[in-house]
């Protein structure tokens, strides 16, 4: 009995000190908070805009510049005696150059989003199929003088011919850089703002044509002077833009936007000049001898501007550029 009570004791005294070898089993730490040094800019159903992104837009235009008649001229001969004043009367035109353009543009830029506020740069070149109306005006010459004729004295001769005078300004294509802001209207919806330099290549082109007839006082025409001149530029012009719109997020990459802009390139001025060639008529004596041609001219001043819509999509490309944190301190 005794010696079974000392095999118990040491076998219990055995496991203990095995017990006490074996490493501790601590309770397991609490998970820690999540960290508060760092917020989230945008709320979680927010769409983010930052980034660069490009695309293309279909661009409906309407023209809305003036064209007016500054100036027109045509000396007569300085034959004979002058009965009255020979008078040259300038039918003036001033009125909206119209006309509906339908063109193509691509754009691309780059965004960055500061909560809710979007800001950013963007370029765009535009092609257009201008359709601008010529507009027109005219010079009313009249003139009379006796003795015109040195070998018909007191005969009286008459000079009458309005010269019409054209001028249309066309725009081939457009461009521009501007800045843009925005807001985040909803997840999905950025509306915003935009403005900056604009260039553009202007075609103008101005004409004057016409004829003026000499005609004695038995109504037989002595000569008759034609004009036919003109005068064309094709000039790249510096000028401001300013619009706004709104961009639709069809997904993340994939973006739709409606743009409404006005585009305005300042005043320009053209002339044109032709000196007149003549033709005898059939009235005795050598008509182009006595009556000496002159060179016609017209001045034209314009102010080109139009307005466009935009309808366009867009694609963003997945890495930033820039760091948005760079921006979000300020």
């Amino acid at each position: 009995m005794k010696i079974a009570l000392s095999a118990a004791a040491l076998i219990a005294s055995s496991i203990g000190a095995i017990a006490a070898d074996l490493p501790s089993r601590a309770e397991a730490p609490a998970p820690l908070p999540p960290s508060s040094s760092r917020t989230p800019m945008f709320a979680s159903d927010a769409s983010d805009w930052s980034g660069l992104y490009a695309g293309g837009a279909i661009v409906g235009s309407r023209s809305t510049g003036k064209s007016s008649l500054s100036g027109a001229s045509y000396p007569l001969p300085a034959v004979g005696a002058v009965i009255g004043t020979n008078t040259n009367t300038l039918g003036l035109f001033n009125d909206k150059n119209g006309g509906n353009t339908v063109g193509g543009s691509l754009f691309g830029g780059y965004n960055v989003q500061v909560d809710s506020f979007v800001y950013g740069v963007e370029a765009d070149l535009t092609y257009s199929l201008d359709r601008s109306k010529s507009r027109t005006g005219s010079l009313n010459v009249n003139g009379a003088y006796t003795d015109a004729d040195p070998t018909q004295t007191g005969d009286t001769v008459s000079a009458i011919g309005p010269l019409a005078i054209s001028h249309r300004s066309r725009m081939n294509w457009d461009g521009s850089l501007r800045a843009r802001f925005g807001m985040v209207a909803a997840p999905s919806l950025l509306v915003f703002a935009t403005g900056g330099v604009a260039a553009g290549r202007i075609q103008q082109r101005t004409g004057i044509n016409g004829a003026i007839v000499f005609t004695d006082d038995q109504t037989d025409t002595q000569a008759t002077h034609n004009v036919s001149g003109s005068s064309e530029s094709n000039k790249i012009r510096l000028g401001w833009t300013l619009g706004a719109g709104a961009d639709y997020k069809l997904t993340e990459s994939w973006t739709m936007r409606a743009e409404y802009r006005y585009t305005s390139f300042g005043k320009s001025s053209s002339s044109a000049s032709s000196t007149a060639s003549c033709v005898d008529g059939p009235a005795t004596g050598n008509g182009c001898t006595q009556l000496a041609v002159a060179t016609a001219s017209a001045s034209t001043k314009t102010t080109d501007a139009f307005h466009a819509v935009r309808i366009g999509l867009s694609y963003k490309f997945g890495a930033d550029i820039l760091p948005t944190t760079i921006f979000a301190r300020y």
